[in-house]
């Protein structure tokens, strides 16, 4: 197996990553998480853990990915962000640099409301009850 095979296999995972989240957070945002304890637990975890990563400069992913590929060829390196590639890639359009900004952080508000809405009431009431038992 070529590196570079196993590079699109972690530009793959990186994706379906962007993808679980992208639809996750509207997913939770409609109530639909409300009724899936586990799969919520699952998602709000990843979520989590992938926004505060986010101000460490260099993904681990593309870092991966990057070195994976630089060893086919040397060198190697995107032009603009994975998102913006991506979005290029399925639409044809170029989006500005500013869309590395406004989309997660869109995302980020759409989970928080949802996050509140329907769960920040029910994970405190379970912390207070586990609380009262100790």
């Amino acid at each position: 197996m070529s590196w570079w095979v196993l590079a699109n296999l972690v530009l793959t995972a990186h994706i379906a990553l962007f993808a679980f989240l992208a639809v996750g957070v509207l997913v939770a945002a409609a109530g639909w998480l409300r009724r899936r304890v586990r799969l919520a637990l699952v998602f709000w975890f990843v979520l989590v853990v992938t926004l505060a990563h986010q101000p460490v400069p260099g993904c681990g992913l593309t870092v991966l990915e990057r070195w994976l590929r630089s060893k086919e060829h040397p060198g190697w390196d995107r032009e603009v962000s994975l998102l913006r590639t991506v979005i290029e890639t399925a639409t044809g359009a170029r989006p500005p640099a500013v869309f590395d900004i406004v989309f997660p952080a869109t995302l980020g508000a759409i989970a928080l409301y949802a996050f509140s809405r329907y769960h920040l009431r029910d994970y405190a009431s379970a912390i207070r009850r586990r609380l009262g038992r100790s």
